[in-house]
């Protein structure tokens, strides 16, 4: 064995971990589901403050989305986040440079290393829209290299289906 060998068995990982204390909620299933009002519930609670389902709903006028469907959409998810009171950075998806994974992913690991949790979405095999299909809350992430997106992140999340956590690289 040389020495590069060597140095490398020898080289120790250190990963480091941050994970809010947000337990895993359930949506509701009517109304095509409560995914984005249910993790903005688990935010409040996060955070102190009890917030119905309904009334993020009822803010929204209607589902809450990431984003509006169209200019004449009525929903408006930034005004409701801000009639919540919370504070929130939003990923830039128009003006980010194609393909977009890497600084997405660098981009949640930056938010909840300061230490905000984040929302962020998934296609599912059984749904077919056309921008996503399901929000989830992110909260947590297990990591070695603190400086940049690696592929060998952990993200922790819940998927709102199940009361358990689950991590994936």
């Amino acid at each position: 064995m040389n020495s590069v060998e060597e140095d490398k068995e020898s080289e120790t990982f250190i990963q480091h971990s941050v994970l809010f204390d947000i337990p895993a909620r359930l949506q509701w299933e009517n109304n095509n589901g409560y995914c984005g009002e249910t993790a903005i519930q688990a935010f409040g609670l996060y955070y102190g403050a009890w917030i119905s389902q309904k009334l993020v709903r009822d803010i929204n006028h209607g589902e809450y989305l990431l984003q509006k469907l169209s200019t004449d959409d009525k929903r408006n998810p930034t005004n409701t986040l801000t009639v919540l009171h919370f504070t929130y950075d939003e990923w830039d998806w128009k003006n980010s440079s194609q393909p977009q994974f890497y600084d997405y992913c660098s981009w949640i690991k930056r938010s909840i290393k300061q230490g905000y949790p984040v929302m962020f979405v998934a296609y599912l095999l059984y749904m077919h829209d056309e921008l996503y299909d399901h929000i989830m809350p992110a909260i947590g992430i297990r990591y070695r290299d603190t400086n940049k997106y690696d592929p060998n992140d952990v993200l922790v999340y819940f998927n709102l289906y199940h009361q358990r956590l689950i991590e994936r690289k």
